[in-house]
């Protein structure tokens, strides 16, 4: 009886040790293959995730009163209205901003349609306005925001065009680019009625100027720039000049300067037509 029990548990221990009780199998290729696209699928719901949070903040608040609250006394809705954006990361934050430009098509100044331009931004799930320009379209001028591209830096920046003309007798243009690790402690006028705003600290500003010398209002002017400096132009009853920040620069220096920054040929960072209704650009 012994023996055949003895017999029996070697059996028994043969048999465990060839069939590897208690071993795990390793997963083999396809198993290795199909855990990797379930990881990386799970990356990318969770990236269109981020996106589809980011674009609902800017379309969720416009369309719950925030065309209202950035334009102010500047939208109606009953007036007709074109619109184009672009979503993009303007500030190098990591996050996309949403720069809008919506023109009132209902009714036309001497110099075209009355228009506004806002940046977007969010942090935290809050949408902020980091950004406004208004053009009337009448002739004393007005205001765009705008994308550009430097060449010389090779990246995009926020560009605040500003134009401010008083008939024939003066005309100021000026291009406005900002620092954006800085906010700005004190807040700016732009342009002709005072209306624009850019939360970032103004890094440069370019500037050409126009001032009719032979009579009238702006003749302390012209005769302040003359005697200021030699870079100056005198022509037919006009005095003109040229800056770089405070700094006089000659008209090829302002011209080749202007230059530099052109419209993007990044499709990522092109304006494209949108509603008012759907605001984010495909």
């Amino acid at each position: 009886m012994k023996t055949k029990l003895a017999l029996l548990l070697s059996v028994l221990l043969l048999l465990s040790a060839l069939c590897g009780c208690g071993s795990q199998t390793a997963p083999d290729a396809d198993t290795q293959q199909t855990t990797g696209s379930a990881a990386a699928q799970s990356r990318e719901t969770v990236e269109a995730a981020s996106d589809t949070d980011e674009t609902k903040l800017y379309a969720d608040y416009l369309a719950n009163g925030g065309y209202n609250e950035i334009m102010g006394d500047f939208f109606d809705e009953e007036v007709e209205y074109e619109a184009e954006a672009v979503l993009a990361d303007v500030n190098g934050d990591g996050t996309r901003e949403l720069l809008m430009h919506i023109s009132d098509v209902s009714s036309s100044g001497v110099m075209g349609h009355s228009s506004v331009s806002f940046l977007l931004g969010a942090d935290n799930g809050t949408v902020e306005r980091l950004g406004l320009a208004y053009y009337g379209g009448g002739s004393g001028g007005g205001d765009y925001l705008l994308l550009k591209y430097d060449t010389v830096s090779k990246t995009h920046v926020l560009e605040y065009e500003e134009y401010v003309r008083d008939g024939m007798f003066c005309t100021i243009y000026a291009l406005h680019f900002f620092d954006f690790s800085r906010r700005d402690t004190e807040e700016k006028a732009y342009g002709l009625s005072g209306a624009g705003d850019v939360v970032y600290k103004t890094a440069h500003t370019l500037r050409s100027v126009q001032f009719y010398s032979d009579d009238g209002e702006y003749a302390d002017d012209a005769q302040r720039i003359l005697d200021e400096t030699d870079l100056s132009k005198q022509e037919d009853g006009f005095v003109s000049a040229w800056q770089y920040d405070d700094a006089y620069i000659s008209e090829s220096e302002y011209d080749e300067m202007c230059a530099r920054f052109v419209e993007p040929t990044d499709p990522a960072y092109q304006m494209k037509p949108v509603t008012m209704d759907a605001p984010i650009p495909d």
